[in-house]
């Protein structure tokens, strides 16, 4: 009875204990997964509390210590910390240590406690049935075939497997009763701090400068002062960057060995002020650096001033800078060194104050200006150097009031070494056979141009200017000239012929020529002066009369038969009433029908007359008491006649022409002018071939009057004649009556 009662006892405490357990468990932390679990964190604010964000220090040894004080384990933090489980059978408080890691300072206790208890676990009733136990008090042993075996006294570590306690009617074992104990431990690096001033040479601290420790950089406050801190143990260099308006007044870094907080680790700058510019190629010269214009490196700049005298070269951007104390008065920067070949755009030394900053003292420099051209055959006689001209490859004689003159064989030269201003380029000698066609100036020909800012070509034709510079400045030369050339009848200017036959005109082609109607060749009647015929020839005899030699004047005061007061009067004389051509057409701009009848017309004032072709078998004659000015062609066909006489002059439109190789006749008729003959040209190489079927008179009246041609074949002129004129001999014979002449040849015969 009294063994069942205390079975009853023992149950009755057991149950009450899971009871107990039941209604408070042990606290359960999830972080803890282990009997003693926790973190050694790196506590970067040092208040000794993880707090949010704080890292795992990884690689601490943290030792767990039994109740009795010897070391169950140890073990090293991980990122996750560290944790303990041990196998222990005693009850009792056991203590968690952490060693802090070198270079680090504790923030909390570097040790911690907590309990764990140990109870009794019933595992069933009954004898050991056929094995008994007999086991002593606080003896532990395993059964092993019904035999207390391994009986020793009570162990540090549980075994595992079911042990036995005195009372063999009941099996029971012993176990651990783990209650999660978290200990966290707080270790922060061990730092110092390195802290300092930068002053002025008034003691004054400077904001804002620069101070780097070993790469990491800060800036001063506002009194001059910084401080670094977190800095380890170790060897420091501290420096500062010296501001723009300051000079070092010592060293600008320091050494520092840390191994406790350093102050007083201070900078001395004193107080400069600063002068810089730019040393700038002043490409338009015009005194100013302009967004465009790039700096000369190289460039001597100096500067003078009561501390003495300091030298440097521009950079490659052609700045430069000078720091200047305050108290070095007034400084002269000066420029020197500037290359050859080029000059000054400003002036080359500049004053200012010492004791306030300058900037934009700028140099200007530029190189000396050039002029460059060519003399050229200008086949197109338009005065610029177009595609396919070339120049005429002999040194030219080209002169200039100013620089250096390079003359070149291709005919090509250069002035160089010009100082900005104006020039005269002159070509003083043209070669033999040769003229002019730009400018048309002289002798001699000249060109004024300005180089530099103000650059001008002057309106010399296809020179441009370039930053000061002039190219394509070239003289224009030919030896074509516009010439005329008549067929089958004499050609006469008592004031000496000047015809400019081209040296490359086709054989047979003279002033002169005939064909199959004149197989004679006709005269050049030249009067009082020799003739000219340029590279040619009168006509293939070559037959001319008159010349200095041998002078043959035809009376200029004389009054031709075909004049128009000679004819007027015979028409008077022989009752024949001239039809008003006022009758006929508007005399300011006549065009004659095409019925129109023959005879002989009049008009009191001037005429212009546009195209017309006259009828067949028809005999006209014009007597125009002024001008006439013919505005197209006029047609004669071969069985009639026509003739104008005119009082002034006989004006030929610009219009009025064919192509330079065309040999039709534009003019038919005898033109008679009472003073001049004028050919007017569209200009600019434009011109057409003017051909005359018939004959022209000049000063009819005896006045004076000259056959004057404007037009100009240019590259034509080569080969074809600007003038060509052809005797119409069929004119001739169907002239009428009224206006031939019987001529009456007498001779003294001995009786």
């Amino acid at each position: 009875m009294f063994r069942y009662r205390r079975v009853l006892s023992v149950l009755f405490l057991f149950g009450v204990f899971f009871f107990l357990q039941y209604l408070f468990p042990s606290p359960v932390f999830a972080a803890c997964s282990g009997t003693f679990c926790g973190e050694v964190f790196i506590d970067g604010n040092g208040n000794g509390v993880l707090d949010s964000g704080e890292q795992n220090y990884t690689g601490a040894t943290v030792t767990l210590n039994s109740a009795n004080g010897t070391d169950v384990e140890s073990q090293q933090t991980t990122s996750t910390g560290y944790s303990f489980s041990p196998n222990v059978c005693i009850a009792g408080t056991y203590t968690v240590t952490v060693t802090v890691p070198s270079g680090y300072n504790a923030t909390t206790s570097t040790a911690g406690s907590g309990s764990i208890a140990v109870g009794l676990v019933q595992s069933g009733f009954g004898s050991c049935a056929s094995h008994p136990l007999k086991c002593s008090t606080q003896q532990y042993c395993t059964p092993v075939n019904g035999t207390c075996t391994n009986c020793a006294p009570q162990p540090t570590i549980c075994i595992p497997q079911t042990v036995c306690f005195q009372d063999t009617t009941v099996w029971n074992h012993r176990n651990p009763i783990y209650s999660p104990n978290t200990i966290n431990f707080g270790i922060k690096l061990i730092t110092y701090s390195i802290s300092g001033n930068v002053s002025d040479n008034n003691n004054a601290g400077v904001p804002g400068v620069n101070v780097t420790v070993n790469g990491n950089t800060i800036k001063t406050d506002a009194n001059g002062n910084y401080s670094v801190s977190n800095l380890v143990p170790a060897s420091y260099t501290v420096s500062i960057t010296v501001p723009l308006g300051y000079i070092a007044n010592g060293a600008t870094s320091q050494a520092v060995t840390l191994n406790a907080n350093k102050t007083g680790i201070n900078f001395k700058l004193t107080k400069v002020f600063q002068i810089a510019g730019t040393v700038y190629n002043d490409t338009n010269e015009d005194g100013k650096l302009d967004n465009r214009e790039t700096g000369y490196q190289g460039i001597t700049v100096k500067i003078t001033n009561g501390s003495g005298t300091q030298t440097i070269t521009s950079d490659a951007n052609g700045d430069y800078s000078f720091q200047i104390n305050s108290t070095a008065g007034n400084s002269t920067i000066t420029i020197s060194n500037i290359p050859a070949g080029w000059f000054n755009t400003t002036i080359t030394s500049q004053t200012v104050a010492s004791n306030i900053n300058t900037t934009g003292l700028n140099f200007g420099i530029a190189q000396e200006n050039t002029v460059s051209g060519n003399v050229f055959v200008d086949l197109n006689k338009n005065g610029i150097k177009d595609a396919g001209e070339n120049n005429y490859a002999v040194t030219p004689s080209i002169n200039a009031n100013g620089g250096t003159v390079t003359k070149n064989a291709d005919g090509s030269y250069t002035v160089s070494n010009l100082l900005p201003g104006t020039y005269m380029v002159s070509y003083n000698f043209l070669p033999i056979n040769y003229y002019i066609t730009s400018p048309l100036n002289g002798p001699p020909p000249s060109f004024a141009i300005t180089v530099g800012s103000g650059c001008s070509v002057n309106g010399a034709p296809g020179a441009t200017c370039t930053n000061g510079n002039i190219t394509n400045l070239s003289f224009g030369i030919s030896n074509t000239y516009p010439w005329f050339q008549a067929s089958c009848g004499d050609i006469r200017n008592d004031n000496g012929i000047n015809d400019y036959l081209p040296d490359y005109v086709p054989l047979g082609q003279f002033a002169l020529i005939t064909n199959a109607t004149c197989p004679t060749s006709p005269l050049a009647f030249t009067g009082s002066s020799d003739p000219f015929f340029g590279q040619g020839q009168a006509s293939a005899t070559n037959q001319v009369v008159g010349g200095s030699s041998y002078p043959e004047v035809f009376s200029s005061t004389v009054t031709l038969a075909t004049a128009y007061p000679s004819l007027l009067i015979k028409a008077q004389d022989a009752n024949i009433i001239p039809t008003d051509l006022a009758t006929v057409c508007t005399l300011s701009n006549c065009t004659l029908p095409n019925n129109l009848a023959h005879g002989i017309y009049l008009a009191t004032g001037d005429v212009t007359l546009n195209t017309d072709k006259f009828q067949n078998n028809n005999n006209y004659i014009f007597l125009i008491n002024g001008t006439l000015t013919l505005n197209g062609d006029i047609t004669v066909p071969n069985s009639s006649t026509a003739l104008f006489s005119t009082t002034k002059n006989i004006v030929v439109a610009a219009t009025v022409g064919s192509a330079a190789n065309a040999t039709a006749s534009s003019l038919d008729g005898w033109f008679i002018a009472g003073q001049n003959f004028l050919v007017n040209s569209q200009g600019n190489c434009n011109d057409l071939r003017l051909n005359i079927g018939g004959s022209v008179v000049v000063n009819a009246l005896g006045s004076g009057g000259t056959f004057q041609n404007t037009r100009d074949l240019c590259g034509n002129d080569a080969a074809d004649p600007t003038i060509s004129v052809a005797q119409r001999l069929d004119m001739i014979l169907n002239a009428p009556q009224f206006i031939k002449q019987q001529l009456t040849i007498s001779q003294e015969v001995a009786p």
